[in-house]
C-alpha cells in the first residue's frame, strides 16, 4: 500500500496544478524576487526608459531561450535542469562528448598560445569517460593514484606536473563518493604549472547549492 501511495503521489506531482501557477514560478525563478523590488531603483539610476528597452531586449535574446531550454529539459527528464541533463546524457550515451568539448577547449587554449602540451592528468578515481575524451582530443593520459584515504595523491600529482601537461580532469566529488579536501590546492598546483582544470560533474548533485566551482579554482 505504501508503494502504491508513493507512486500515486509521484504521478500527481508530474504536472502543475494550473498554468498561472507555473508561469509565476518560472518568472520568479528566472527574474529573481530581489530584482523585482530593485528594478524601479535600478531603472532610475541607469537611464530610465532606455534601460528598460535594453533590459527587455536582453531578456528576449538571452533569458527567454534559456527559460525555454530549461522547461524542455525538465519536461523530458522529469527532474530539475541539472539532473535532467545528466539523465538525458546517460540515456543517449552522450556524456563523453561533453567531456570531449571541455578538453578540446583546453587544446585550443594552449594552441593559441603556441604551446605543445600533449598530456592530460586523470586521477584513477575519475569518471570512466575521461580517458576516452582525452584520447579523442589527442591527449595522452597520465594517471594520478589515490592516497590511503581515497583522495588525490598530492606527492604523485606534484611529480606528474610539468611543461607537457595541458591540464587535469578532476571528478568532483570523485567516483569513490568522496569530496577531496585538497581540491583548491590541486587547482592551484595545476594552474601554477601552466595547466587548466576540468571539473567532471558526474556527481555534481552532492555539492550543488553548497559550493561554487569557481571558488574552488576551476
Amino acid at each position: 500500500m505504501t508503494d502504491i501511495a508513493a507512486g500515486s503521489t509521484r504521478q500527481a506531482h508530474q504536472t502543475w496544478s494550473n498554468w498561472p501557477t507555473f508561469i509565476l514560478a518560472v518568472a520568479g525563478s528566472a527574474v529573481g524576487l530581489g530584482n523585482i523590488w530593485k528594478f524601479p531603483y535600478i531603472t532610475g539610476e541607469n537611464g530610465g526608459g532606455a534601460f528598460v528597452i535594453v533590459y527587455l531586449v536582453c531578456i528576449a535574446a538571452i533569458g527567454v531561450p534559456i527559460m525555454i531550454a530549461e522547461i524542455m529539459l525538465g519536461r523530458r527528464g522529469r527532474r530539475i535542469p541539472v539532473n535532467s541533463m545528466v539523465a538525458l546524457a546517460q540515456e543517449s550515451n552522450r556524456s563523453q562528448r561533453w567531456g570531449l568539448l571541455g578538453v578540446m577547449m583546453m587544446a585550443a587554449y594552449h594552441t593559441d598560445r603556441g604551446q605543445r602540451r600533449p598530456v592530460m592528468l586523470i586521477p584513477d578515481s575519475a569518471h570512466g569517460t575521461n580517458p576516452a575524451s582525452a584520447a579523442l582530443a589527442g591527449f595522452a593520459s597520465r594517471m594520478i593514484p589515490t592516497d590511503p584515504e581515497g583522495n588525490v595523491d598530492m606527492a604523485a600529482l606534484k611529480q606528474a606536473l610539468g611543461p607537457d601537461v595541458a591540464g587535469m580532469m578532476l571528478t568532483c566529488p570523485s567516483t569513490l563518493g568522496l569530496y577531496d579536501p585538497n581540491v583548491r590546492a590541486i587547482c592551484d598546483m595545476v594552474h601554477d604549472a601552466g595547466g587548466l582544470m576540468y571539473c567532471d560533474g558526474a556527481n555534481l548533485n552532492a555539492i550543488l547549492g553548497r559550493v561554487r566551482l569557481g571558488d574552488l579554482g576551476f
